[in-house]
């Protein structure tokens, strides 16, 4: 026994040699580690804003695609290699145009469970050209290394996996691991902090970073940052305004009735002119507004256009001070949503951001170009339904009440408007507008006109570009725009015509009107054109449905070397384990999408009661695993359930035993090494530690004692390949 482990210790020294000394063409990059990082998405952005900032640039395309999701919760990435394949082959005229193309705007979704670590680790691998089983994804990792893509905040990115249906928009971000992970995979404290990327004042920083800024400023100005930071029980340092608002919120307990202005105008005012030239000086492209929350919404310019990618989580429970902010100021719970991230408040950093972003663009003569996740005029949602639905009514501004279900009755007299609004109805006239969502899965072109007292302001052209890997939607009914479309007029009407003014806007009785819509039910992408600093056409790119969507089981051999310890008696021996497919059974439900389908069989040999010299004998083991599954949850690394092994022992003509058995298993070093850095993580990966408890004899012959006792097992694997 002793030999045999040598043996094996040896098979993994090999074997995690040959994983570690790696050609240099092979070894993995760090996607958005570093700006100085040679094909880095910062390096990238780096590369394409130097580029555009000239002036003899005047032409270029832009790619956007939304809801990948379904990609990455499978092993099996060719689907998504064959979408980034039909970018980079990309036509316009009839001439490709991927030289042309200068970023990427992933519209969100770009994973399936974003609280599922395993899924950035796909999308990781796919960056890098591997997948979980070392397959090529050459299209994947060319995209990754050359263009640069900007993110937009999805609602799978903060989703928690459930079995049971979320009926309830928070239920979709009750942990906040979701965004770390989303933070985390695009290194937010230093994508927020690229110069050419516009942000508020940030609200919350690491200590690591905190520090590493005050060390760059002067004694004065550090004291500054004390002064109007301070660190908190979760290791950041928060904007001191909102936590001092949300401890005066504990003492006072108020009433709110409306949504307004609530911090102290001066004091913010004194915050923004403090911090304001601070992070100017410290290379921050910061506008002088604060969020009450590091929020996914930022900025960027090219030329005449500012991409403005907003925040749509329109609750906004997945943030922390903006929950607490909430809570201290509506004692109810069906109220909270008041406060969401399309309200006019203070308290809300996007609103406060986007009002900044305005100014700055009018200043400049600038046009803004919205991109969100979620799409309130599609032709697929209902606009009554529940879960991810239910924010799509608090985005227009209209009042959530689950008692009721005809969205022409608002549960108050009049509705709030949000900023929504302005971004319909913008001051400046006469203009044509771009707006890009996603999240529902087909392609969808909206034209539409908006008005105010019947005369036309602008046109709008609405892109819904939801088809890059999510179950195509194929309930397409212009009813349920309309529906939409006439619930925003009417809530417009009402609020409007009582206050007839807003600030010092001139909004009496805005509307819209849809003049065209186009529906494709298909996979897709858009192809943005840009001439002389303006959008002069959106190309919907159709892809082939049977090559993107989740295939049948994928025949993948692997073999597994495993060495197993049966008793009682003790017997230990050495098996190969062949797995002939993997099958995601995502494939059979969406709810089924942890689960892989991984059967094996395996045969070897053992030396029976091998403490016992006088009694050990040789004997062969033949298992099979009909039901083996291998899972990886959302707050787990990886484990393999086998519900039904059958375990056949045959020692000699006369002695023979089928035993069936129970069992899991799991890559344990991989999972508690799971942080460290590569390549030690896929090493661990390949050693499993199993678990069988026997509790069926098959041949229960009680005349024989041969394997009669053997009743549990351990067993080392190491996977070959």
């Amino acid at each position: 026994m002793k030999n045999y482990f040598i043996l094996l210790f040896l098979l993994i020294l090999i074997f995690s040699g040959c994983s570690y000394f790696k050609p240099a063409g092979l070894a993995e990059f760090d996607f958005n580690k570093s700006k100085n990082v040679e094909n880095s998405n910062f390096n990238n952005m780096h590369e394409m804003f130097t580029e555009l900032d000239t002036t003899k640039v005047e032409d270029y395309y832009f790619v956007v695609i939304g809801d990948t999701r379904n990609m990455v919760r499978s092993d099996d990435l060719n689907g998504f290699n064959f979408v980034a394949k039909q970018i980079i082959y990309a036509k316009d005229n009839d001439e490709y145009v991927y030289d042309k193309i200068k970023f990427i705007m992933h519209m969100g979704d770009i994973v399936y469970d974003g609280v599922a670590e395993y899924q950035w680790d796909n999308l990781k691998r796919a960056f890098s050209n591997k997948d979980y089983y070392q397959n090529n994804y050459p299209y994947i990792k060319l995209l990754a290394r050359q263009k640069p893509i900007f993110p937009v905040l999805g609602n799978h990115e903060i989703m928690k996996f459930k079995f049971k249906r979320e009926t309830k928009y928070k239920n979709l971000a009750s942990v906040n691991k979701g965004l770390r992970n989303f933070n985390d995979f695009f290194n937010w404290e230093e994508f927020m902090a690229d110069p050419n990327i516009i942000y508020s004042i940030p609200s919350e920083l690491p200590i690591d970073t905190f520090t590493k800024l005050c060390n760059k400023i002067g004694v004065d100005e550090s004291d500054i940052m004390n002064k109007h930071y301070v660190l908190l029980e979760d290791n950041l340092y928060h904007l001191r305004i909102y936590q001092d608002f949300i401890e005066e919120l504990k003492i006072s307990k108020p009433q709110v009735s409306k949504i307004g202005n609530f911090l102290n105008e001066q004091k913010k005012l004194e915050v923004i002119n403090d911090l304001y030239p601070i992070f100017n000086k410290l290379n921050y492209n910061v506008l002088p507004a604060i969020s009450s929350d590091n929020i996914i919404c930022y900025a960027f310019e090219i030329q005449d256009q500012i991409y403005f990618i907003m925040d749509s989580m329109s609750r906004g429970w997945h943030y922390n001070t903006f929950t607490k902010l909430k809570e201290g100021l509506f004692p109810k719970k069906q109220d909270q949503h008041d406060l969401n991230l399309f309200s006019k408040s203070d308290l809300n950093g996007q609103y406060e951001f986007y009002k900044a972003l305005m100014e700055y663009a009018d200043e400049n003569e600038k046009i803004i170009i919205p991109f969100l996740h979620h799409s309130p005029i599609n032709s697929v949602n209902d606009i009554d339904g529940s879960g991810i639905q239910y924010n799509l009514k608090l985005m227009l501004g209209v009042d959530y009440d689950e008692k009721k279900t005809n969205s022409t009755e608002f549960y108050r007299t009049i509705s709030d408007n949000t900023f929504f609004d302005e971004l319909l109805f913008p001051d400046v006239h006469g203009v044509e507008f771009n707006f890009f969502t996603s999240c529902v899965h087909y392609y969808q072109g909206i034209e539409f006109n908006t008005y105010n007292n019947d005369v036309l302001q602008n046109k709008i052209n609405w892109f819904i570009t939801g088809g890059g890997g999510g179950e195509v939607e194929t309930s397409h009914n212009d009813e349920m725009m309309h529906k939409t479309v006439d619930l925003l007029n009417k809530r417009l009407l009402d609020t409007y015509s009582a206050r007839n003014q807003d600030g010092d806007r001139t909004l009496v009785n805005p509307s819209i009107e849809v003049e065209k819509s186009e529906v494709e039910e298909s996979y897709n992408y858009l192809l943005v054109h840009v001439e002389n600093g303006e959008i002069s056409e959106v190309i919907p790119k159709f892809i082939e449905t049977e090559k993107v969507k989740l295939k049948k089981p994928l025949i993948k051999l692997s073999a597994t070397l495993s060495s197993p310890v049966f008793y009682e008696p003790i017997s230990v021996g050495q098996l190969i384990f062949v797995s002939p497919w993997s099958w995601g059974l995502e494939k059979i439900a969406v709810g089924l999408s942890p689960f892989t389908w991984d059967p094996s069989i395996g045969i070897g040999y053992l030396n029976y009661d091998y403490n016992n010299p006088d009694e050990s004998e040789m004997a062969s083991v033949e298992v099979g695993s009909p039901l083996r599954f291998k899972a990886r949850f959302s707050n787990s690394r990886e484990f393999i359930f086998n519900f039904c092994d059958f375990t056949m022992f045959n020692g000699g003509s006369t002695k023979a035993r089928t035993l069936m058995s129970v069992g899991m298993e799991g890559p344990i070093l991989y999972n508690f090494f799971y942080e460290a850095r590569e390549p030690w993580p896929s090493i661990y990966k390949r050693i499993n530690f199993a678990y069988n408890y026997y509790f069926y004899d098959i041949d229960p012959d009680e005349d024989i004692d041969f394997a009669k006792d053997i009743k549990m097992s351990w067993i080392v694997k190491f996977s070959l390949f």
